[in-house]
């Protein structure tokens, strides 16, 4: 019955899938002629007849074609996450991307796409952050606010060939820090489907972190895919915020983020700043009333969430961002000031993925408890409606407050736009994910929102 629906489905949309993915080099994928497909047996192969290892391997992207088929005359299963071959019952169940070779997620093109394009300097932290939220992603599953909320990595589990993340996997499961990742890997995204029912609602989302070194960015050109993200994370360490060359090289960072992906691509999404290495402030005497309580607790071994266990709570985020902005305006004013140029609304986090400093080996404590390092993706999530606010009635009239200032202060610039064009966030946190067709996708209509009103700014 499932595979009759979904040929139906393709037979009507022309091989189009319900939500486009761009893959990790920014080519938009939408139809079944944007990919082709493999299976484990063939890459198998590959890896032994090419005789290279990983991905990293600067001929992945000329091979692995080679070794895949194309979807015509396949009959979609499973829902159209894999593809049959009629004649010799061949199973594909690995999608790649035709453009950029890259192995899809597994829900890719079934649920919308978030993008959280993440910078930061040289050995900031972003792999081992990224690595926890992998390794300890059962601390997120549970009962929140009486429906039911899991999250997992996406990426498929049985490809043969090893991911540069796997190695950092191994390590964190083995107690050791993953290394720095090195320049020259490929920045395959950090893939997770989020999934929340209540009642009959059920929302699923592919939430994907993406990552760039600091040297690499610097390198980007206005028009760079990395700005199209929903989302950009700025990560700063403490360490290079007390060493004053550093300070300068990371003041110089978040100028060409700014110059290049604010004023000349008009990034229209938000902006998160997290401060990593939360024991450097901590050993520092700074923001200790801030590093006197944890999110996180430890119970019978297992990480477990304490303060947004039921939901994410708006009124501590706010307090804690708060005063993250005001340590950094009275302390670092450079990078205050250089974050809060970038004109866009910021929310500040402080983590520390160990909260410690690592044992001799580069071995972290056995019963260490991260700080914080739930806060930004749950708040992520609650703000594209995949998890639950424990304060949601405030949410909503904060919003309401919000929408009625914006739209004031934009009301000439906005007397040309089509009322249905306008977006409601309230859409994005409470609606479902089902959409008849492309029309009714909020993203797409919150792009087309944007485009339209930047033209008649003439910005």
């Amino acid at each position: 019955m499932a595979n009759n629906i979904m040929n139906t489905f393709f037979k009507r949309s022309n091989g189009k899938f319900p939500y486009d993915y761009i893959d990790f080099e920014g080519n938009p994928l939408r139809t079944t002629e944007d990919i082709a497909v493999t299976n484990n047996m063939r890459l198998k192969e590959m890896e032994r007849e090419e005789g290279f290892a990983g991905w990293n391997s600067p001929f992945v992207k000329e091979k692995i074609f080679q070794y895949c088929v194309k979807t015509d005359g396949l009959v979609p299963i499973k829902r159209g996450i894999a593809y049959k071959d009629p004649e010799t019952d061949e199973i594909f169940d690995l999608r790649v991307s035709r453009f950029s070779g890259q192995i899809l997620p597994v829900h890719a093109m079934f649920v919308p796409q978030t993008i959280i394009q993440y910078f930061g300097e040289h050995g900031v932290g972003k792999t081992l952050l990224m690595t926890q939220w992998i390794c300890e992603s059962r601390m997120f599953a549970g009962k929140k606010q009486g429906g039911k909320f899991l999250l997992m990595r996406d990426d498929p589990v049985d490809n043969p060939m090893d991911y540069p993340k796997e190695r950092e996997i191994k390590d964190y499961f083995r107690g050791l820090l993953p290394d720095i990742t090195q320049i020259t890997e490929k920045g395959y995204p950090y893939s997770f489907l989020a999934s929340y029912s209540k009642g009959d609602v059920h929302k699923r989302g592919l939430i994907e972190f993406r990552d760039i070194a600091g040297e690499t960015c610097k390198d980007q050109g206005y028009d760079s895919p990395v700005y199209a993200a929903d989302y950009i994370l700025l990560l700063i360490s403490a360490r290079d915020l007390f060493d004053p060359s550093a300070d300068l090289q990371l003041e110089h960072l978040l100028n060409v983020i700014r110059q290049k992906g604010m004023e000349f691509n008009q990034f229209s999404g938000k902006i998160l700043v997290a401060l990593t290495m939360s024991d450097r402030f901590r050993e520092k005497g700074a923001l200790q009333e801030l590093l006197s309580y944890n999110t996180l607790e430890r119970e019978n071994g297992r990480l477990k969430m304490q303060t947004h266990k039921d939901g994410f709570c708006l009124s501590t985020q706010r307090a804690y961002s708060e005063a993250i902005a005001q340590y950094l305006e009275e302390e670092f004013p450079n990078i205050y000031l250089s974050l809060e140029s970038m004109g866009q609304a910021i929310e500040y986090f402080i983590v520390g993925s160990i909260n410690a400093v690592p044992d001799e080996g580069n071995r972290f404590p056995k019963d260490f408890v991260p700080y914080r390092i739930d806060e930004m993706l749950t708040y992520i999530l609650a703000q594209k409606g995949l998890y639950p606010y424990q304060n949601a009635a405030e949410v909503q009239e904060q919003w309401k407050k919000e929408s009625v200032k914006y739209q004031k202060e934009l009301h000439q610039s906005m007397e040309q736009v089509e009322a249905e064009d306008l977006y409601d966030p309230e859409d994005d946190l409470y609606g479902d994910d089902v959409y008849d067709d492309e029309e009714d996708n909020i993203g797409g209509k919150q792009k087309a929102f944007f485009q339209k009103l930047l033209e008649r700014m003439k910005l």
